[in-house]
């Protein structure tokens, strides 16, 4: 049930020197969902008529990334910086949308970012793969991302190489946001970037890093098809 809107587009702003994205939303969105400065909340991400929206939604579990509001003289939330990147979000606006589900509620920001749209039938097969977690501790801080693993045939398939670059791209496939991998980087944000590695000296497959703001926002399945339009590679169901 939709419980208010807001009568404005609010746009979405880089924060100068970072990589962080932030966002206004109206006090009176942030009240009857009971979010108050510091609330966690949990990222989702959704689209409707070919445009991405965002939820941040107060039903949490383990499986969620979360971000933490902000309320002074308007609300503010931060949208996760890789995620961000993939889709230069700065470049687009917001609109807001509270609706409650049951004891819990959802904050939708409908986003005028177009998605490149692609239907799985027309896409070229490459493989059926999965995400692999990765945890490291640097100087006393746990971080996580994931690594998308290639094999021989999968990269004789591509044509790429240890060292090449990709782009992180935001897309629509069957209905749902996903990302693709762009070998067309000119465009790209830095952030969104990531070089091809091969696994071990003379080794021929290949193994790329994935963010885990992304793999957590897209709600990854555990395994998926590697798809190709043109040179891009697109994940699929």
């Amino acid at each position: 049930m939709v419980v208010a809107r807001s009568t404005r587009s609010y746009g979405i702003r880089k924060m100068r020197g970072s990589f962080r994205y932030k966002v206004t939303v109206p006090n009176d969105l942030f009240e009857p969902a009971g979010i108050e400065q510091g609330t966690r909340v949990g990222v989702k991400s959704l689209c409707e008529d070919g445009c991405l929206v965002l939820c941040y939604t107060t039903d949490l579990d383990d499986t969620l990334l979360t971000v933490s509001a902000s309320k002074h003289s308007s609300g503010e939330l931060t949208i996760p910086s890789a995620f961000g990147a993939a889709g230069q979000l700065d470049d687009y606006e917001i609109q807001w949308e509270l609706r409650e589900n049951g004891e819990d509620y959802e904050l939708l920001g409908f986003t005028t970012l177009q998605l490149p749209n692609y239907n799985q039938q027309d896409l070229g097969f490459i493989d059926d793969r999965n995400l692999t977690h990765v945890e490291q501790n640097l100087q006393d801080v746990k971080q996580e991302h994931y690594q998308l693993y290639f094999d021989m045939g999968s990269v004789e398939k591509l044509g790429w190489s240890s060292g090449d670059d990709v782009a992180i791209e935001l897309c629509e496939i069957e209905g749902r946001v996903s990302i693709q991998f762009n070998p067309d980087t000119s465009n790209a944000n830095e952030k969104s970037i990531k070089t091809l590695q091969d696994t071990g000296e003379g080794q021929q497959d290949l193994i790329i890093y994935v963010p885990n703001d992304i793999v957590k926002v897209l709600r990854f399945d555990d395994n998926f098809s590697l798809l190709t339009d043109s040179d891009k590679l697109i994940i699929g169901e």
